[in-house]
């Protein structure tokens, strides 16, 4: 079980996972919507990938190519990920592959 109260590292994940969600989705809200943009978006994911996992095929090292607060966002959600084990049902109740976030587990 979580200690969610007293667990530094956790809480500290916390904390810089909401300051990186804070920089893509409210400071640099403009700049995001614009790679966002029908226009832009495959500039900055690829057509089989999605905004947490851009490049399937590829490694971190393009995810903050002219959008770095995306990069260090998606750097501290896996890093906050790692620390919340989860149930795969409880985020993808349909079918899945099988070990679905192990991806998470590779940018070292």
């Amino acid at each position: 079980m979580i200690d969610w109260v007293h667990d530094q590292q956790l809480r500290e994940a916390v904390e810089d996972f909401l300051k990186r969600f804070e920089g893509v989705f409210h400071y640099d809200w403009e700049y995001s919507l614009d790679c966002l943009s029908d226009r832009s978006r495959r500039d900055y994911i690829d057509p089989g990938g999605t905004f947490l996992r851009p490049y399937p095929s590829m490694r971190y090292e393009l995810e903050a190519n002219n959008w770095g607060n995306r990069g260090a966002l998606l750097h501290s959600y896996r890093a906050l990920r790692k620390l919340v084990p989860s149930r795969e049902e409880e985020f993808h109740p349909g079918p899945m592959q099988e070990n679905y976030f192990d991806w998470l587990i590779d940018e070292e």
